[in-house]
């Protein structure tokens, strides 16, 4: 398992604190935005919960942190980050390049439902949605699996490496951006209009006789914005961490 986190140096206004209060939570922040600015670190570790839209194979699972969504999809993740303007937005997708497009696995099922009351005809709305704590998205690449969970501050994602899988056959390709760049410290900073994000350097390990095992990891920028990561020297019999 590769452990990646995205954080966000933005806004500290909740968007979702109580999935089963998504409508009258939006309806307060309207009113009252600017006063929980000022608290919105007391609900920094409160989990991100995933809800699920569409049918089928189409499905997708959103989740709204604070300061931003996440909306994850077959192919990847999109992150929408609010822009300096009123009503414009920041769109960042992270999609595995030459992967497969598996269907979602839910996991951990939260215990609140979201609504979505818009408009005045019934039929528009979506009631009752459930919500999840962790979406696993399996085989990815051969024996690689994907999954995302985080809390209100950050969204991580697991890169879940089986013995005798191919590490070097990842490759995540970032849109939406105006530039990529590594900090001395190897942490991976995308430039958006709305800010940067930064992806720390991935925290890798092996249990090993029952001891844990650090692994070196590291970023490596590619052309076309895209990124592989690079790791010391590991037992590929045994998996990854």
């Amino acid at each position: 398992m590769l452990r990646f986190g995205l954080r966000s140096l933005l806004l500290t206004i909740i968007t979702d604190v109580m999935p089963s209060m998504r409508f009258e939570a939006f309806l307060f922040l309207a009113a009252c935005g600017s006063a929980l600015a000022a608290t919105g670190s007391r609900y920094a570790n409160v989990p991100l919960a995933f809800e699920r839209h569409g049918v089928a194979s189409e499905a997708h699972y959103v989740a709204h942190g604070n300061s931003y969504t996440i909306d994850l999809y077959r192919a990847g993740a999109r992150i929408v980050l609010p822009g300096a303007q009123k009503g414009v937005s920041s769109v960042i997708s992270l999609e595995f390049e030459g992967g497969t497009r598996p269907g979602a696995a839910p996991e951990d099922q939260l215990p609140g439902k979201a609504n979505y009351i818009l408009g005045r005809d019934p039929n528009h709305w979506q009631l009752g949605l459930l919500t999840y704590r962790r979406v696993v998205y399996p085989s990815v690449y051969p024996g690689i699996d994907v999954a995302y969970y985080g809390v209100q501050q950050q969204v991580e994602f697991d890169l879940i490496v089986r013995p005798g899988a191919q590490l070097r056959k990842i490759r995540l390709k970032l849109d939406g951006t105006q530039g990529l760049r590594l900090d001395p410290d190897g942490t991976l900073i995308v430039s958006s209009p709305s800010g940067d994000l930064r992806l720390p350097l991935p925290a890798v390990y092996q249990e090993l006789g029952g001891r844990r095992r650090a692994i070196a990891g590291r970023y490596v920028l590619l052309g076309n914005n895209e990124i592989e990561f690079r790791l010391g020297r590991y037992d590929r019999r045994k998996a990854l961490t």
